[in-house]
């Protein structure tokens, strides 16, 4: 009896012996064998070529097994391919491709709530998107293809100069085209204008260009964006069913990849906020 409890012991300890040479050794010889796979804290090209993770758009490998995302630096100059997509935040995330940044001013947020089906972008007062100010906080994803952007939200701004929408921009020369629903008593051009309204506007060559607007009362607005090279096509709705055309904007200066962006900015004092609903992104050949 007493030699088959040091038998059974002994059998035991082999067992946990190589458990633990592979579990020590085994990642190494892969990245051995497999030259071409990389693990934490090596830079990665594409999602399939990081072992312990993937890299995202914002130039991050994304994994459990690093202890911060500043050991998992991935290399920023590659191109996420973001293809077809309907986001209506009732998983209470979003895509990984998704990039956030909040200008530069930590007040400004980001969150989902999948009870109220919707993604919540808040700009702390003093932002703004003009210029020589980026400080409105943004959330966007990069792309080399034309395509169809379609945005629903709610938005009911009550102080001049807030405006929340969509655009694309070029990251090497800060140019960009929007469109937003905002409120400014500054930009009314005859005595039918009132502040409520939907803007069509560009920056180039360090100048803003109006473009097209239109009044609009409503806080559920619809926008849809169409990218065919260097124009820029925005319409609207009231319904979600039924659109009309802003107007174009053509910027032949945009690099092929552009940052597609919502955004949502206050450049007084107070705060504002705004609720994404749905957001469908469609590729165009």
């Amino acid at each position: 009896m007493k030699q088959k409890i040091i038998i059974g012991v002994a059998i035991l300890v082999v067992v946990l012996l190589i458990g633990l040479g592979v579990y020590f050794w085994w990642p190494k010889k892969i990245v051995e064998t497999n030259p071409d796979l990389l693990v934490c804290n090596s830079a990665c090209q594409n999602y399939e070529q990081c072992q312990s993770g993937f890299c995202s758009s914002d130039g991050f490998c994304r994994n459990k097994e690093c202890p911060n995302e500043a050991n998992c630096q991935c290399n920023t100059n590659k191109t996420v391919t973001v293809k077809d997509f309907v986001e209506n935040f009732r998983d209470g995330k979003i895509d990984d491709f998704w990039v956030w940044n909040d200008g530069g001013n930590t007040a400004s947020s980001q969150s989902v709530d999948y009870i109220k089906e919707e993604m919540l972008l808040t700009a702390a007062g003093g932002t703004s998107q003009w210029t020589s100010d980026n400080s409105a906080p943004t959330l966007s994803f990069n792309t080399k293809n034309n395509f169809s952007l379609e945005v629903e939200f709610d938005f009911d701004p009550r102080f001049d100069f807030q405006h929340a929408g969509i655009g694309v921009m070029d990251k090497n020369s800060g140019d960009w085209i929007r469109i937003s629903r905002c409120y400014d008593t500054h930009s009314l051009q005859n005595e039918y204008d009132q502040p409520n309204s939907l803007y069509l506007m560009e920056k180039q060559e360090k100048g803003v260009q109006k473009y097209n607007h239109v009044n609009f009362y409503d806080t559920k607005v619809y926008l849809r964006m169409k990218r065919m090279t260097g124009k820029i096509t925005v319409e609207y709705s009231r319904d979600g069913n039924a659109w009309s055309t802003l107007g174009m904007a053509e910027n032949e200066n945009l690099a092929d990849e552009v940052e597609v962006y919502l955004f949502v900015y206050s450049t007084n004092p107070n705060p504002v906020s705004v609720a994404f609903k749905n957001i469908v992104y469609n590729i165009i050949d």
